[in-house]
């Protein structure tokens, strides 16, 4: 049964106050290539240790999905928001005061866990509207704004601020988000399309096995480029000028998506967007032109933006009473954790980055055919 207009998911504001919570809940990932050169340059981190800071706290966010298997049908979804938020606020004003790998590395495993949490409510919620391809998009698109800000500002303000001054603009703009969990529903409405909750048929597993690849590929490759940039010789402005251009790809392949729905079903846009994906990952991986760094991570954005609401959709109607959408979840996270940390695996010493692409080419290959699977099966 799709909901009707009047359900709470399908509210103005509650989707406003959704897409705002995930921005800035995601906002590590959006700027992780900006917070691994700072970690780098300013606490002498090395490039597998900056790469493990964020794979912790994406991996942290991914494990959150378990026990909301549990909670998501229970609880309050607007207490456990204002709960979960402090959490966040406390953890970031903490990383403030630090410097160390291990105790850095721990506060964003707190932080994670908590972000975790708010990120399963804001994806249940959108799961729950009638046009989910299009609100998936604007889920997307709100990630990648902040995102977009985000890198085009730091590189110029990072040297007045430091990472301290970005740590405490996190625990801000959380805080600001406090007042928007009052709109969100209490828990996921009643179903009645014969769909069993939590239900894993083959086809909903091969969906996730696909995100998870796909999460690998744009994890390793998105939370890297910044040194591919350098190993390139492109300067640290020109870096971040690209790359907040490459951001606003990915608000265009959001808009993309929000523009075109469900009009060409899911599969067409699925092979468009893998197809730039595959382009964008490949051309990182040979030698690097500073046009061609600006045209490849630009590509890959929007692919990216614009393939992942009809992926998060198609997910969404194999369950909707949003306990998979948190398994999707952890499928995204575990994706991003595993990426930067199989990339530092692998990076050998000296740092080789020209493997980074074509480990994303063979992750991202082997999503499309899982998802295509899935959504023949489906």
């Amino acid at each position: 049964m799709i909901p009707s207009m009047d359900s709470p998911a399908d509210r103005p504001f509650t989707l406003f106050s959704v897409v705002c919570m995930t921005a800035i809940v995601a906002a590590i990932l959006m700027i992780a290539p900006v917070v691994v050169g700072a970690l780098i340059t300013r606490y002498g981190f090395t490039p597998v240790q900056a790469g493990v800071t964020i794979s912790v706290e994406l991996g942290a966010m991914s494990l959150a999905a378990w026990p909301a298997l549990w909670w998501l049908p229970r609880w309050s979804w607007p207490k456990l928001l204002t709960a979960m938020l402090p959490v966040m606020i406390a953890g970031n004003l903490a990383c403030a005061f630090v410097s160390d790998f291990g105790v850095l590395a721990a506060l964003r495993v707190l932080t994670g866990l908590a972000g975790g949490s708010v990120m399963v409510v804001c994806l249940a919620v959108v799961g729950m509207t009638r046009q989910m391809e299009r609100n998936f998009g604007w889920w997307t698109i709100s990630q990648l704004l902040l995102g977009a800000v985000g890198l085009a500002l730091l590189p110029r303000v990072m040297p007045l601020v430091g990472l301290r001054g970005l740590y405490f603009g996190l625990a801000v703009l959380l805080a600001a988000c406090l007042p928007l969990a009052r709109s969100v529903p209490q828990r996921a409405a009643p179903r009645a399309d014969g769909v069993s909750a939590g239900a894993l048929g083959v086809p909903a597993l091969l969906g996730l096995a696909g995100i998870l690849c796909l999460y690998v590929a744009l994890g390793g490759v998105w939370t890297y480029v910044e040194r591919i940039g350098v190993a390139a010789g492109l300067a640290a402005t020109r870096i971040g000028d690209d790359l907040t251009i490459a951001s606003l790809c990915g608000i265009a392949g959001c808009g993309s998506a929000i523009v075109l729905g469900a009009r060409w079903g899911r599969v067409r846009p699925l092979l468009f967007g893998f197809a730039l994906i595959l382009a964008g990952a490949a051309a990182l991986g040979g030698t690097v032109s500073a046009t061609g760094f600006l045209l490849a991570t630009g590509a890959f954005k929007f692919a990216w933006t614009f393939a992942l609401p009809f992926i998060l959709a198609s997910m969404a109607t194999h369950d909707r009473s949003g306990r998979l959408m948190a398994i999707a979840n952890f499928m995204i996270g575990g994706g991003l954790a595993l990426g930067p940390a199989l990339v530092a695996a692998l990076l050998g010493e000296p740092p080789d980055y020209g493997m980074v692409p074509r480990l994303g080419v063979a992750f991202a290959v082997t999503s499309l055919l899982l998802l295509l699977l899935s959504m023949r099966r489906r």
